[in-house]
């Protein structure tokens, strides 16, 4: 299997639950792993860390 990898971080912000003033702790990074072959995800992980690099895509061999 092939895929193609992307990476973006979301245009959504974490908040952290029961804080009074709802600021935003940060951007969470979410990374695709896009079959080749077909328009297909193959995987992927939604992380707060974006340094954190695709440790389960090398598992994924088929």
């Amino acid at each position: 299997m092939a895929a193609f990898v992307e990476g973006a971080y979301l245009d959504q912000h974490v908040l952290r639950h029961g804080d009074e003033n709802c600021q935003p702790l940060q951007r969470p990074w979410l990374t695709l792993a896009i079959d080749v072959a077909s328009p297909m995800v193959a995987g992927f992980n939604l992380s707060l860390d974006a340094r954190r690099r695709l440790p389960w895509l090398w598992q994924c061999d088929t």
